[in-house]
């Protein structure tokens, strides 16, 4: 309504219109912002998916118990942290328990962490479309 009786003066025509305001410029350069933000942190964090579980060290042996539902996702050369050590499991026993590579840790019962797989959001979200197509194809 404002710009209608601006235009119909004839003294207001040689004035400019002010199409949108300086907070629509903030808003505008805001969004830019984070997204920009959410493009740079896709490509430099790390998402890290884990098993939690415990550790018995007896004589030397190094026995992982898990959650038995998750096992099927763990895999040869994947890393296990037991109190400060990281190693690797090794293979698995007739059981189906993870067997890891020497650990020099007392005999005890340890809280242990097994990271199944380690990923940048970005190859996270280009896996997904891959997968997708692939399955749609088949």
């Amino acid at each position: 309504m404002k710009v209608r009786k601006r235009i119909t003066t004839p003294e207001k025509l040689n004035e400019n219109l002010q199409a949108s305001s300086p907070v629509t410029w903030i808003l505008l350069g805001a969004v830019i912002l984070a997204l920009i933000g959410i493009f740079v942190w896709s490509f430099l964090a790390t998402i890290t998916f884990k098993i939690e579980g415990n550790a018995i060290v007896k004589d030397g042996i190094v026995t992982l118990y898990v959650d038995e539902n998750r096992t099927s996702e763990l895999k040869v050369g994947q890393t296990v942290r037991i109190s400060s050590e990281t190693v690797l499991i090794t293979g698995f026993d007739d059981d189906g328990r993870p067997v890891i590579s020497f650990v020099n840790l007392e005999d005890g019962k340890y809280a242990c962490t097994i990271i199944t797989k380690s990923i940048h959001p970005i190859e996270y979200l280009t896996n997904r479309w891959t997968k997708s197509e692939v399955s749609v194809s088949d």
